[in-house]
């Protein structure tokens, strides 16, 4: 996944950008700034380096393990200075969605709840392109409950749980929405 760096005195000399470096459980890994931005050129003697505002980095899925990780960024050389207080960053795995129940709503909206692990406070749920408009997970990120309003058209659709990191999972054509009860009139 793709992670933006944002600070100050962030330096690119020449090609050479700089370097992240995650620690944790055991296991320390390294990556290169890429794409960096925000760049103004150092006055000379030192005009081959641009001190910049942020940079990205790509970790590769599965590079990291779930857990918590001190985050050091440092500078090219000959500067090679580094962040003296390190940042915390926590690495959760993606959610799995594996069940929702009732499979079947009504065009007027419902509710289902979602089963599986991974779920995170903050998620979003999308049946087709609609979005939820409330979702709750449970304790423990092993349910969630959405809530629909009217928009879904008779029809299946794919449902789709994101953490608010980005990481998703998605169950397809397990929604069958239907024409739900029209009340004409009532009498008396």
């Amino acid at each position: 996944s793709m992670l933006m760096v944002v600070g100050s005195g962030l330096l690119q000399v020449g090609a050479t950008t700089p370097t992240v470096t995650f620690m944790g459980g055991g296991v320390t890994r390294t990556y290169d700034a890429e794409s960096m931005t925000g760049c103004a050129t150092l006055p000379a003697p030192a005009s081959e380096a641009q001190t910049c505002s942020g940079f990205t980095i790509i970790v590769p899925m599965g590079d990291l393990a779930p857990g918590t990780y001190s985050v050091v960024v440092t500078n090219p050389a000959p500067a090679a200075c580094s962040t003296t207080t390190p940042l915390r960053v926590e690495v959760v795995p993606p959610p799995d969605l594996t069940s929702i129940a009732p499979m079947r709503i009504c065009t007027g909206g419902g509710t289902f709840v979602l089963g599986g692990s991974g779920f995170r406070d903050g998620a979003t749920v999308t049946a087709g392109t609609l979005a939820a408009s409330t979702v709750a997970v449970a304790a423990g990120g092993e349910s969630a409950t959405a809530v629909f309003g009217v928009g879904l058209d008779p029809g299946t659709y794919d449902v789709t749980l994101a953490n608010p990191e980005g990481c998703d999972d998605t169950l397809t054509g397990v929604l069958t929405v239907v024409e739900g009860p029209i009340l004409f009139w009532v009498d008396p």
